[in-house]
């Protein structure tokens, strides 16, 4: 499990209303402040009487005396207020947020909560947080659809307790589901925690190609903004140090710069040897995205077991990713280990530098074989490029792993090792590289995508190269590679969607197969009676079921439907709709219910006998007569008003007009 022994649940919360702002820089949070709540702006002109005019004037003008009192007092009140500080009524933008990296404030911290005893506990502690801080809340109903209502509601109970800039998440997953809470939830939620780890078995889109992950925050980020809310990418955390997804080429910088945030499921780094390799390579995919690391939040989980960490080895790594100037720590925690927060809460709050100052090594990449005076690069995957025209390349890189590729500008000879991985871990590191000759021409073709649909393959330790035509090309020099193929259009999957090469002196071919993913779209009949045969037309094909089920099975996409009439039932809910696949199956529930003797109710009307004629005009005329004497009583106290004459005693005081 990913965060200690216990399952999490759902997402986070932020509190504070969502205001755009400029182009570019994503949707920023605004919580009202305190302060301000419940005040009203003084009308500045005659009151008015409850029909709109001007409220007569009271009897007698005020004395003298009187006026120079009142004159008094309003100037001494002006004197007094203008000596109070203004209120702030916002948190910082990302661009103020980036700002504050090298400032003694301490760590922001990120608290977890998926349960209402854990917002019970944060309310309780919410005076230890601050401006900055964020509280992630998750809440997921069995079928993995949010559960808006409740997450409202806890999102309602910390608004009062929290100081102003904590900013509220709701933590969802799949790209349904963003769009739910995203166009659902209350204003007090500031962003959306958008989850993305292949332990969650229900989510369809789920894929460790980097490109199809990539185009899923994409469009997450999209629907956030739709919405004003800012966009949290919360992925798996593994690809950063397991070996054996190094070649999905994951880069958390790249991420973070189709999203507003990244929070990182690190977790399972947060050993004293892993953790601060991690943060190294975390903080230079970051800086080769040219994104501010202080937009980066990495994960700590608390507990005895799993991937959980002791309180004071999470003190330890939160110092460390803090002097490191990540953003924020993630916080994950369980009922058990409650009496830990607090402490590590504090400690991280009030750590007094945040220096950023980080170690590098010396990289040398020595060649042989090119002539004298030939040009050669060095790139490191989503990462920096070197050159150099001597057999000696040179630069300095922090602790951490990198993927590399090496190329030159006499293409006749060819690299080896082409690619590879390299660690830097406290020392000096060497790569030999010999250029001896061939390359050789690798094609892949595909078959199964529709028009000029994008479609990738990546090679061990390179870029993935992009094709919008049935063939993509590549060349390679003699060796063995491992290749992953994707589509940007995750409506399709692929196969083989991996799989490895070999290159022994001529060029090959490889063939991949593209099938466009179908979902079930299910008509669900109740009401009619045991062998009664219902039909429903939907892309252009009738269908006919006398076992209560009819089913289709289609892409993607919008479909119109349209339900028979079925004699001697009426349907309940509309004879037409739509229905939107969206990576998941659809069931449509009709409800039937059997007409009265004699009559034949129409298909999808759910209405009541009709009244009669007369019943209708009797209303008609009564609402009539009762809206002329209303106009009559207020055209007459009007002309009382106008007329100086004092109107009836008012006994409606404190009703709405």
């Amino acid at each position: 499990m990913r965060r200690g022994a216990q399952e999490r649940q759902g997402p986070l919360v932020g509190s504070g209303s969502a205001a755009p702002v400029a182009p570019g820089t994503g949707f920023i949070p605004v919580r009202e402040s305190r302060g301000s709540r419940g005040a009203t702006t003084p009308f500045r002109g005659r009151p008015l009487n409850r029909i709109g005019g001007p409220r007569a004037p009271r009897d007698g003008p005020p004395t003298r005396f009187g006026g120079i009192a009142l004159l008094l007092t309003v100037l001494c009140a002006a004197l007094l207020l203008s000596s109070l500080p203004p209120l702030s009524h916002a948190t910082p933008s990302i661009g103020d947020l980036s700002s504050t990296s090298s400032a003694p404030t301490g760590a922001r911290v990120t608290l977890e909560a998926y349960n209402s005893g854990q917002v019970s506990y944060i309310a309780g502690i919410a005076h230890l947080l601050k401006a900055g801080d964020t509280i992630d809340l998750g809440r997921s109903l069995a079928n993995n659809t949010p559960d808006i209502a409740t997450l409202n509601a806890w999102a309602q109970q910390l608004s009062s307790h929290l100081p102003a800039g904590v900013t509220l998440t709701a933590r969802v997953e799949s790209l349904p589901n963003v769009r739910i809470a995203a166009s659902s939830l209350s204003p007090l939620f500031g962003g959306i925690m958008i989850d993305y780890e292949p332990s969650l078995t229900f989510f369809p889109s789920w894929t460790w190609n980097f490109t199809a992950a990539l185009a899923y925050y994409t469009s997450a980020t999209a629907i956030c903004h739709q919405y004003h809310r800012l966009a949290y990418a919360y992925p798996s955390g593994r690809a950063l140090l397991e070996g054996d997804l190094q070649k999905d080429h994951w880069s958390y910088g790249a991420i973070a710069k189709v999203v507003d945030f990244v929070d990182i499921e690190a977790q399972s780094d947060a050993s004293p040897a892993k953790w601060p390799v991690a943060i190294s390579k975390l903080t230079t995919q970051f800086a080769a995205a040219s994104v501010p690391i202080d937009r980066l939040t990495v994960q700590i989980s608390l507990g005895s077991g799993g991937n959980g960490v002791s309180e004071a080895l999470a003190v330890q790594d939160g110092r460390y990713a803090a002097n490191s100037t990540v953003g924020s720590i993630y916080i994950w925690w369980s009922m058990t280990t409650e009496s830990w927060v607090v402490p590590i809460v504090t400690t991280l709050e009030n750590l007094a530098v945040r220096s950023g100052a980080v170690a590098v090594e010396p990289v040398s990449f020595t060649e042989s074989g090119l002539p004298a005076g030939t040009a050669w690069w060095v790139n490191l995957t989503r990462g920096s490029s070197f050159e150099s025209t001597t057999t000696n390349l040179s630069f300095t890189e922090p602790n951490g792993s990198y993927a590399y590729t090496v190329a030159s500008a006499d293409i006749a000879l060819g690299p080896q090792p082409a690619s590879g991985e390299f660690s830097v871990a406290g020392s000096a590191v060497t790569v030999p590289v010999t250029f001896d000759g061939s390359i050789f021409p690798v094609t892949f073709t595909e078959s199964g995508l529709v028009g000029s649909l994008p479609w990738s393959v990546t090679v061990t330790g390179q870029p993935a190269v992009v094709s919008s035509g049935p063939t993509l090309s590549l060349t390679e020099p003699n060796g063995t590679y491992n290749f992953s193929v994707g589509s940007i259009n995750l409506s399709y999957s692929v196969s083989p969607a991996s799989g490895r090469f070999t290159i022994d002196g001529s060029g090959i071919a490889l063939g991949v197969t593209f099938a466009l993913n179908l979902y079930p779209i299910r008509f669900v009949e109740s009401g009619l009676t045991a062998g009664t045969s219902f039909r429903v037309t939907l892309v252009g094909s009738i269908l006919a079921s006398s076992n209560g089920t009819i089913e289709w099975h289609e892409p993607n996409g919008s479909y119109l439907y349209a339900v028979d009439t079925v004699p001697g039932f009426s349907l309940v809910s509309s004879s037409t709709g739509q229905v939107v696949v969206v990576g998941h199956s659809v069931t449509v529930d009709l409800t039937f219910v059997a007409a009265a003797p004699g009559t034949s109710p129409p298909v999808g009307s759910s209405a009541g006998p009709t009244a009669p004629v007369g019943e209708l005009l009797l209303v008609t005329t009564a609402i009539g007569a009762a809206a002329g004497i209303a106009s009559w009583r207020i055209s007459s106290r009007g002309r009382r008003v106008a007329l100086g004459q004092p109107s009836a005693p008012r006994t409606d005081l404190g009703r709405d007009p």
